[in-house]
């Protein structure tokens, strides 16, 4: 009799196992099953090309600012067109990085401004765009309070496990706790022998109420909170052969850090952070190379702009200059990490010039014979191409705006600039080489 309890209760144990662990996040999408081809943007196995990563004595990242969801972006008939245009290079790197700027809770209705939530296939674009490393530590996380939090911690997870199960890739995840009171977490990513520790906090929250206890905040204002986290970080960052530190905070749509942000972000460096990624202004500000307590080279971003939002959907063609125009345009960085002197240094730093394209050359997506859908809402694209896509009143406007973030970030005058305004530079943007 013992023997046949016994063997009833590990049946119990493993069907509610296998339940949770397995059943649960095949069949979590508003409430119904699922599959592949029906709930997300995310294909099959063996559908995405196989890139080649040797793992060597340098390490290739990639950095963007926010991921933001504004109506035209999250009403758009496609999520994957948002990245088509840079898929092939954040698939090239070892390891992509962007922040969530929203909550993600497939029970409620998406939302934008002033407070946003996506569903679970807007960020599986995301993923499928190339990216596997993602903040969710911002000012919108707990905007509709603890349950918003655990909600995104939910739909992170079964985005892990579908990204796992069927891409057999790995995602990273850092900015929340599962409960009030859990200590902050290093998310640890693994290159060959290598460990990338990898910690996400915010400095500012919209409201204090709700969901701030399971938010990874160090207030940007408090002394003694800093003091305490730079503390913290100087007992935890030796024990990783890089340490990335991802950072919300700052004066918004200021193209130049202000001076609290700058000292604080040194200090993070001085503590043992060798990349300080910024975000929050919403517009790109400078990126500098520092000296390390040990001789090395980090990397301080102090904002890495928007990479996903639709800031600009109310200018004008002829706004190229306004101050807005800045929301719309940004970067993704490429950051080249060597270890072949033992400590990890920040060997190269390539910045390629991104645009928000929403006024197509073409209004339309042919998708099959006779068929055709309105390209709808708006696209990433490389500056340098940015012109050749717009329609035709809007050439200008990119125009301008390429030369303008050129500016910005420090690089000469176009070359070879002849009058139709083309740079001459070859396809895919690469501002920097």
């Amino acid at each position: 009799m013992r023997i046949i309890i016994l063997c009833s209760v590990l049946v119990i144990v493993f069907l509610v196992f296998f339940a949770v662990f397995v059943l649960l996040p095949r069949f979590q999408n508003n409430g119904s099953e699922d599959t592949m081809a029906e709930a997300g943007t995310i294909p099959e196995a063996g559908t995405i090309p196989e890139i080649e990563k040797p793992v060597d004595h340098r390490l290739h990242l990639s950095f963007v600012g926010d991921i933001m969801a504004h109506p035209p972006n999250y009403r758009m008939s496609d999520y994957n067109r948002i990245y088509a245009a840079v898929r092939e290079q954040l698939h090239s790197d070892h390891y992509s990085f962007a922040n969530l700027e929203f909550v993600i809770d497939n029970d409620r209705a998406m939302s934008g401004y002033p407070q946003f939530n996506v569903h679970r296939d807007y960020v599986e674009a995301a993923v499928f765009g190339g990216f596997e490393v993602f903040s969710m530590a911002n000012n919108h996380i707990n905007d509709f309070g603890a349950a918003g939090v655990l909600q995104s911690r939910l739909q992170r997870n079964i985005l892990t496990y579908r990204t796992r199960s069927y891409l057999e890739r790995q995602l990273y995840f850092s900015g929340t706790r599962k409960k009030a009171g859990d200590p902050m977490k290093i998310t640890e990513i693994p290159y060959g022998d290598k460990k990338i520790g990898f910690l996400a906090v915010t400095g500012i929250l919209n409201q204090y109420g709700s969901g701030t206890a399971e938010t990874y905040l160090v207030s940007f204002w408090d002394e003694q909170a800093n003091d305490v986290f730079l503390k913290f970080l100087e007992q935890e960052s030796p024990a990783y052969d890089l340490f990335i530190l991802s950072y919300h905070g700052g004066n918004e749509y200021s193209l130049e850090p202000q001076e609290a942000k700058a000292k604080l972000f040194k200090s993070f460096v001085e503590a043992g952070v060798d990349i300080v990624w910024g975000h929050h202004p919403h517009v790109l500000q400078p990126w500098e190379l520092v000296e390390a307590p040990n001789g090395s080279r980090a990397l301080i971003m102090y904002s890495m702009g928007n990479f996903v939002s639709s800031q600009t959907s109310n200018l004008t063609q002829n706004d190229w200059d306004k101050k807005r125009a800045y929301t719309g345009d940004s970067a993704i960085l490429q950051v080249f990490v060597d270890f072949s002197q033992g400590s990890a240094a920040v060997d190269e730093v390539v910045p390629h010039l991104i645009t928000h394209l929403q006024h197509f050359d073409k209004a339309e997506i042919k998708v099959a014979e006779g068929e055709s859908f309105a390209r709808d809402g708006f696209e990433v694209h490389y500056s340098a191409d940015a012109r050749e896509q717009a329609s035709a009143s809007w050439k200008e406007f990119h125009e301008m705006r390429y030369k303008q973030m050129r500016e910005l970030i420090g690089l000469p005058a176009l070359e070879n600039e002849n009058g139709d305004g083309e740079s001459g530079l070859s396809a895919g943007g690469n501002d920097g080489s």
